[in-house]
């Protein structure tokens, strides 16, 4: 290849990964969606460019942005850019050993823990705060600047100050359910960067692993059995094994969710549904609860009912016929 198109792709990647990192620090409304997609560009780029040229894509990228930060005075937490960006690397590692869609998924929130533990740890060794205090207080911070989104958004006052009322209840449910809230978290994170890196490496032509047709994916059918012993333990009358009951089954439900959503994939493809279509429905899904719970049963029934017919049928019945 041209090597002034490596140096011209070179220079758009950083300009790129900083523009991103700026974006998802310092915008107000749409920074948490772009920081979802934090780590994309340095995991695109690493991958496409390879691991030296993508490792200095990512220095560079945050350079820019300390030096606009220190020369600006902008309130950026450069350590949360840097995890990001880590992560952007790991995963075009993990993307290059060629892994089925699970092993990517698993040793991706593996990797993603991990970072964010040293990160945890760090911080408690700087700080001297207590780690569930720490906890705490993020979560109470981001449930502030939820109200606040709220209010731009044109919320009445009444309903901020019932918000305002229930936040220490807010605060205990998610730290009762953290575990849980962390491990869900991850999987959506990791996801998101993966399909959608996935569908730019497609759009582009780049080599990348083939996960297969996605909309076939489906959970072993011994993990109902998981389901049912976390739905016992919260049958237990002691409030410990309740909520350790309830993370677990938050946690299996909600890979019986991408299950459901696997179904709707398969039968759009199958219908035909104009993307245009599904993109609305896929809206109204994120935006109405209801329609999640739906997708999650939807994704639990399969184990009896098999809408994709995957299940072989049985030997007496393949003999009757």
């Amino acid at each position: 290849m041209d090597i002034r198109i490596l140096n011209r792709e070179f220079v758009s990647a950083i300009v790129t990964s900083s523009l991103v990192f700026m974006a998802a620090a310092l915008t107000p409304l749409l920074g948490p969606l772009i920081g979802l997609f934090m780590p994309l560009p340095i995991f695109f780029y690493a991958f496409r460019l390879g691991r030296i040229r993508g490792a200095a894509v990512f220095v560079l990228s945050l350079a820019v942005v300390s030096a606009a930060v220190f020369f600006s005075a902008l309130d950026v937490n450069i350590a949360v850019l840097f995890l990001a960006g880590s992560f952007g690397l790991i995963l075009s590692e993990i993307f290059r050993k060629g892994l089925s869609i699970e092993r990517t998924v698993f040793y991706s929130v593996l990797s993603i823990l991990i970072l964010g533990s040293f990160f945890i740890v760090y911080h408690l060794l700087t700080t001297g705060q207590d780690s569930m205090l720490l906890v705490e207080s993020y979560i109470s911070e981001g449930i502030q600047e939820s109200i606040g989104v709220y209010a731009q958004l044109g919320i009445s006052p009444e309903q901020l100050s019932e918000i305002r009322k229930s936040a220490p209840v807010i605060v205990k449910t998610i730290l009762n359910l953290f575990p849980a809230l962390v491990i869900v978290s991850a999987v959506s994170f990791v996801l998101i960067n993966i399909l959608a890196g996935r569908a730019i490496f497609q759009r582009l032509g780049t080599p990348s692993p083939d996960f297969g047709d996605l909309s076939f994916w489906k959970i072993p059918d011994q993990m109902v059995w998981f389901v049912i012993l976390a739905g016992g333990l919260i049958l237990i009358p002691r409030v410990d094994v309740r909520i350790i009951g309830l993370n677990l089954l938050i946690i299996f439900l909600f890979f019986y969710l991408f299950q459901g959503f696997a179904i709707i994939s398969y039968f759009f493809r199958k219908k035909n549904v104009p993307l245009f279509f599904r993109g609305i429905i896929y809206f109204l899904i994120f935006a109405q609860n209801f329609l999640f719970l739906i997708v999650m049963v939807l994704g639990f029934a399969d184990i009896w009912i098999d809408f994709r017919k995957r299940n072989p049928p049985a030997a007496d019945s393949v003999e009757q016929q």
